[in-house]
């Protein structure tokens, strides 16, 4: 019964959170001073109450682009805290690009103090939407309250902020341009700074999205030279989520590298794929794996190759699904170590 009656409270507030912002962005003039300033404050609250239980979705719909205009025709400010909360809930949406940074200027603006974190969420917002002209300048904003180091997560997302876009959403930029880029995006930490394996991370986005996708591949082989406490930061970072890789690269390190390099040749992406499963021992995912054998089947160029893959599938428990195991069966049907690899790996399909 108390578990039925949490769930119920949970929806009810939930429930009166979206009621109180959406009866706010309909009010008239004829409520007093005192009211409004009354109603903005439970509107912040309820903003705060929504970003931080992780409704993130939710917040996004709840008119938070209203909520900020029809307090400023008010004359009224929402609180620091309900203005970066906000900006939380729309950091990753594109959509809401302008209201991000509308919320942000408006706090440096009003000339307060910023939190630590409205830095972290406004570099959040320059990664979403790749605007790394804006990145200097939080980050010398940061810097000047002296109180506000960047966490690593902040700094991966400036980083990440050079990325170039897709090129079938803009024209692919000069290679002068992308080089000024990637100087401008190692200047967003310094020389001895400790660098960490998402923020490293980070920068292989940045070359693969650029095109340089070896120089990518280079920068992973030197990680253990050039940065040794990267291992001992292992199981301390959120992208150690594989404990493989040695604290030097994980899946996500490989993952662009991989999207980039699979309309290569065939020796190259398998060369990319060495270096990911031997050099770097890292266990690839499923969807990696799926991908490489669907690159070993076009025209069975190596049996061997197919046959290395399955014994690494097998060994690390890496499941095949049903479809591409029946494709092995008839594509390979003619290699008898594949058929044999197959019939032990059908236990592991997904």
């Amino acid at each position: 019964m108390s578990a039925q009656c949490g769930v119920a409270a949970g929806i009810s507030a939930a429930t009166a959170r979206t009621s109180l912002l959406r009866a706010l962005v309909s009010i008239t003039s004829q409520l007093s001073t005192e009211q409004l300033s009354r109603l903005y404050t439970l509107a912040g609250a309820a903003i705060e109450a929504t970003a931080i239980e992780g409704d993130i979705s939710a917040a996004r719909q709840l008119g938070l682009r209203q909520v900020c205009q029809e307090a400023e025709a008010h004359r009224l400010q929402l609180s620091h805290l309900a203005r970066s909360h906000a900006l939380c809930a729309v950091a990753y949406s594109r959509k809401h690009s302008q209201t991000a940074w509308e919320l942000y200027s408006a706090m440096v603006a009003s000339g307060e103090p910023i939190a630590c974190i409205t830095f972290e969420r406004a570099l959040t917002v320059c990664s979403t939407n790749r605007w790394h002209n804006a990145v200097p300048a939080i980050i010398r904003s940061a810097v000047e309250q002296m109180a506000c180091p960047l966490s690593d997560t902040a700094i991966a997302h400036a980083i990440r902020a050079f990325r170039a876009a897709p090129t079938s959403e803009e024209a692919a930029i000069s290679s002068t341009a992308a080089e000024l880029r990637l100087r401008n995006a190692w200047g967003v930490i310094h020389e001895d700074h400790r660098m960490t394996l998402r923020q490293m991370n980070a920068f292989v986005e940045v070359y693969c999205s650029l095109g340089y996708w070896q120089e990518a591949v280079s920068l992973v082989l030197s990680a253990r030279d050039r940065w040794p406490w990267m291992g001992d930061d292992a199981d301390q970072t959120e992208d150690a989520v594989c404990h493989d890789g040695g604290g030097f690269a994980n899946v996500h390190t490989f993952k662009p590298i991989l999207a980039t390099v699979a309309k290569e040749p065939y020796e190259e992406y398998f060369a990319v794929w060495d270096v990911m499963v031997l050099d770097s021992s890292v266990t690839p995912t499923a969807d990696m794996m799926k991908e490489a054998l669907n690159h070993a089947l076009v025209g069975l160029k190596s049996a061997k190759r197919v046959v290395q893959l399955l014994e690494l599938a097998y060994s690390r428990g890496i499941p095949i699904s049903q479809d591409q195991l029946d494709q092995l069966r008839r594509e390979a049907s003619h290699v008898p170590a594949v058929q044999q690899l197959v019939r032990i790996c059908t236990h592991l399909k997904t």
